[in-house]
């Protein structure tokens, strides 16, 4: 789209950001929006659990939430 080879596109918000040149004119309608669920695990063998955990709960505290929506990302349970 940015090179002009297509006037419209449909892709993840937050990848759609990183993308000089673009304009976001908005989601799609409720009735045909999907979301795309990340979701954060730590391996049983993980040889930095606690680390690994830690990180998870940094990127589920509320303090992440304004980045976590600047990068066009829905926090977990809010639509």
């Amino acid at each position: 789209m940015a090179s002009g080879e297509a006037e419209l596109g449909v892709q993840l918000t937050n990848e759609l950001l990183a993308v000089p040149g673009l304009e976001i004119v908005g989601p799609l309608p409720a009735e045909i929006q999907n979301y795309v669920t990340l979701t954060a695990g730590v391996a049983t063998q993980a040889r930095e659990a606690a680390l690994a955990a830690e990180f998870i709960r940094f990127l589920t505290a509320p303090a992440a939430l304004p980045v976590i929506k600047a990068k066009g990302l829905t926090p977990g349970g809010v639509r």
